[in-house]
């Protein structure tokens, strides 16, 4: 080393500038850790100049790193925990980005309803601060957030106020964090991901973009929200115009459970809040379209198998499927008939994916997508995954190392 750099001042080019280490602060479940972080592609990560690097979620973000990227992905109970008081009154804002005094005093309404209600677990104080451009109230703590945020409270916590590894806390934290830190780049906003994590909205930017030219046309199956009263989605589904079999699917995406009934008498042994679709014949084979940055990569995996006319007549009943395609079941190196096993055009995806990128916000998701058995180009997006196994992706350590060089580089 020392040579090739005596060589490199010999030439006239004094020392070689230094190689920029790209710091990547991540915050992932165990699971997550142990499936994506590799250790090969730990290596390779390292090799290349990339260091990643816990974020301690019971500590202020803005205490740690620097980071030249976060990335994260936080899920299940751990993320659902009331947020701890650390005190007795904790100072909390509402932000009324150009509402004026009367929307804080509507909202303040709100929160005096809402414990009235008991639905605030703590009592509250209030002291009114008005600025030039935004209205600002000092609050105590309170309980429960999802009350909040559905009626439109935008809550703003100073970062050393922030102790628990609730999944609402962290997205806010990252928000305050990513505006005191637009240098860092967050993989991905916690406002895009909420997107594709509710099933009734997933699909909304698939639908709207109706994407359609020489290569195919993409869709989405016609579908149906219902949230309560499973003695209701009989006549729902007719109203809708579904047709059997109708595959059901939990309406939060956290599971990738989902029921395939095949009669209307057996609908009502659903369980909402779910998503229906109908069902679409596509050869038993599912393509997921992984999405990491500008890059492409279509896996094949077997999927649910084509019902017949005369199947759907003799069966009769709801069958629950732990999800729609198997990561062990590869479908790339089975002997399948051609017309089922052709990949989507490539064109076809990079528009796809390119416009998604840009409608949702996301640079890490996956598509999964059919071909509707008996047409050459007509596809459909039936899911859409944030952050999904890239461990289970053939190659994915070069993919990503690229990907994060590529941000860490752009600085």
């Amino acid at each position: 080393m020392v040579a090739a750099h005596r060589k490199y001042a010999a030439a006239g080019g004094g020392f070689p500038p230094a190689v920029k280490v790209v710091v990547v602060g991540y915050a992932l479940t165990s699971k997550k850790i142990k499936s994506f972080l590799q250790p090969k592609f730990e290596r390779l990560a390292r090799n290349k100049g990339i260091r990643f690097v816990a974020i301690d979620q019971s500590r202020p973000l803005s205490d740690q790193g620097p980071f030249d990227i976060v990335l994260h992905k936080l899920s299940g109970k751990e993320w659902r925990r009331v947020l701890e008081v650390v005190s007795s009154f904790i100072s909390l804002f509402i932000l009324n980005r150009g509402n004026g005094f009367d929307m804080l005093k509507r909202q303040i309404r709100l929160l005096r309803q809402l414990q009235t209600a008991g639905m605030i677990g703590h009592p509250f104080c209030l002291e009114f601060l008005l600025t030039r451009d935004n209205c600002t109230a000092e609050i105590c703590f309170f309980d429960p957030l999802d009350a909040l945020l559905e009626n439109g409270v935008i809550l703003i916590w100073p970062g050393e106020f922030l102790r628990s590894s609730s999944h609402h806390c962290f997205n806010f934290f990252l928000k305050d964090y990513r505006n005191a830190h637009p240098e860092v780049t967050v993989l991905d906003p916690p406002d895009a991901i909420q997107q594709v994590h509710n099933r009734q909205s997933m699909l909304q930017d698939v639908a709207d973009l109706n994407l359609s030219d020489p290569y195919g046309k993409v869709g989405v199956p016609k579908q149906l929200v219902i949230k309560k009263d499973p003695s209701a989605i009989p006549g729902a589904v007719n109203k809708a115009g579904l047709r059997l079999p109708i595959v059901a699917k939990p309406l939060v995406a956290k599971s990738h459970e989902l029921s395939l009934a095949y009669d209307e008498v057996s609908l009502q042994n659903l369980e909402p809040p779910l998503v229906l679709q109908e069902f679409i014949n596509h050869g038993g084979v599912l393509f997921k379209v992984y999405i990491v940055g500008e890059a492409i990569k279509v896996v094949r995996r077997f999927s649910l198998p084509d019902v017949s006319k005369r199947e759907l007549s003799k069966n009769a009943g709801v069958y629950r499927f732990p999800r729609v395609s198997c990561a062990a079941a590869s479908a790339d190196e089975a002997d399948l008939d051609p017309c089922v096993a052709e990949l989507p055009p490539r064109p076809l995806l990079e528009r796809l994916a390119r416009e998604l990128r840009r409608r949702l916000g996301l640079r890490l998701f996956n598509l999964d997508i059919i071909r509707e058995h008996g047409t050459q180009d007509h596809y459909y997006v039936i899911d859409i995954n944030y952050f999904p196994g890239y461990g289970k992706l053939p190659e994915y350590e070069h993919i990503f190392t690229d990907f994060l060089l590529s941000l860490g580089q752009s600085k």
